[in-house]
């Protein structure tokens, strides 16, 4: 208890295990309220925040040898009612479940690594296809200073708004709070609210430059 406030080895294991991609909640099975003994350091992870209390667990009962059959099915009904899932039941000293285990947290870890590798690819698509649509905006909104065309506006319009939709399905918070701000100055534009002149165009290819400067960095 108390690990979120440094007590122990506190804050610095816990800063440690932000950078793992599955948690294994292990419970000893002889002690004293399994049930109780993982809501103590789950609300830990929820104290200390970070990311731990989103991280995927798998939770088991642990020294199940070293137990009556009666003792482990009360503690394992514990756990269960206290973090609503079906625990794992294994002992290192008999081999009890291990590879269960094992196999259990390489599967997750297989599918981070998957999904991380779709998540590089689409990144990648969407870098080339921003500079695409960024030089395009360039153009159009060099045109916009000489053209009053509301089809040019909602061109405009539609890439940026392309563009913020993508940021925020990639996780790009900044990429798509600017996007937003651009996008709220074309909708004025298009509804009529404010008039396309030379500041304004300024403004939104000061935009565009900014979009550039956060995709290369």
């Amino acid at each position: 208890e108390g690990a979120h406030e440094g007590h122990g080895l506190g804050d610095r294991f816990l800063g440690h295990v932000e950078r793992c991609r599955v948690l294994l909640h292990l419970i000893d099975a002889t002690s004293e309220h399994a049930g109780k003994a993982y809501k103590i350091v789950r609300d830990e992870l929820d104290a200390y925040g970070h990311g731990l209390e989103d991280k995927v667990e798998i939770i088991a009962l642990s020294k199940a040898d070293a137990v009556t059959p009666e003792i482990l099915k009360e503690q394992k009904a514990r756990l269960k009612r206290a973090s609503k899932h079906e625990p794992m039941i294994l002992s290192a000293a008999s081999g009890q479940g291990v590879e269960a285990v094992l196999r259990a947290l390489l599967a997750i870890i297989d599918d981070a690594k998957t999904s991380e590798a779709e998540m590089d690819e689409a990144l990648q698509e969407f870098l080339i296809e921003c500079q695409e649509n960024l030089s395009r905006m360039d153009l159009e909104l060099l045109e916009l200073e000489k053209s009053t065309d509301p089809e040019l506006v909602k061109s405009i319009f539609r890439v940026m708004h392309t563009i913020k939709g993508s940021a925020g399905f990639l996780g790009l918070s900044k990429l798509e709070k600017l996007t937003h701000a651009g996008e709220n100055l074309l909708s004025k534009i298009r509804d009529g609210q404010f008039k396309a002149n030379q500041q304004i165009t300024t403004t939104l290819l000061q935009v565009v430059d900014a979009i550039r400067l956060i995709l290369t960095s």
